[in-house]
């Protein structure tokens, strides 16, 4: 049901609950009209506690943890509410991939490094291939001084998004820190200006490589170019 439809029904029966509860969630995923998707998910709870109760609390947490909010805390209060009653549930733990995706990226805001890994790798047990949480599962290991699993899990990630450029930014980034690992950085830093040779970041890190190969005036030619495009 698409937002148009939505208001349709809603205009019959302005307490249809499906209808309410599908035009907040396209309001939160467009990230707008927040307060507004609020107020309609509060009300189905307070109308119809039965009415997909877990499902609403999720979305009261993605509320928190928006760009906008940023509760960090709320969202994490939210996401175990949605979590413990999944649990009591006859639904698959399969479909709680999502969720516990989003407990492990509020729990790394913060800063609640092992029990954001506890969920993101509860997470890959159930889909050892969603992107995102192997993605953040990595920032989470290397954030918390577990730089090996991050390399491991960021490599994986890369293996499932060859094209996405944080994850080969980041690993050029730790490549970078050791001179061993030059000509991996090297790499992956130009497979990243293949898909976007006007990023600022890359060119400057492709000049902190030829910098430590020696190469210098190759490592000028990307400064400049990296710093003329900041």
């Amino acid at each position: 049901m698409d937002e148009e439809r939505c208001e349709q029904v809603l205009e019959v029966d302005p307490f249809d609950n499906y209808a309410r509860f599908r035009l907040s969630e396209i309001l939160i995923g467009e990230d707008r009209d927040l307060t507004v998707a609020e107020r309609l998910v509060k009300s189905i709870m307070t109308k119809d506690p039965q009415f997909m109760r877990a499902e609403c609390y999720e979305l009261l947490g993605d509320i928190e943890y928006s760009e906008y909010n940023k509760r960090y805390e709320k969202a994490v209060e939210h996401y175990h509410k949605a979590n413990a009653l999944r649990a009591t549930s006859k639904m698959k733990d399969a479909a709680n991939v999502g969720l516990y995706v989003k407990l492990g990226r509020a729990l790394e805001k913060l800063r609640d490094f092992d029990e954001a890994i506890a969920f993101l790798k509860k997470a890959l047990r159930r889909d050892k291939n969603n992107f995102q949480a192997l993605y953040r599962v990595a920032m989470c290991y290397i954030r918390n001084n577990m730089r090996e699993e991050g390399i491991e899990a960021l490599i994986k990630a890369h293996e499932l998004n060859p094209e996405d450029i944080d994850t080969m930014l980041k690993l050029s980034e730790i490549y970078l820190r050791d001179d061993k690992k030059l000509d991996e950085a090297e790499t992956i830093i130009k497979k990243v200006l293949v898909v976007d040779g006007l990023l600022p970041e890359a060119n400057l890190n492709l000049g902190r490589v030829y910098e430590k190969k020696g190469l210098n005036d190759q490592a000028l030619e990307q400064f400049k170019k990296g710093l003329k495009l900041s």
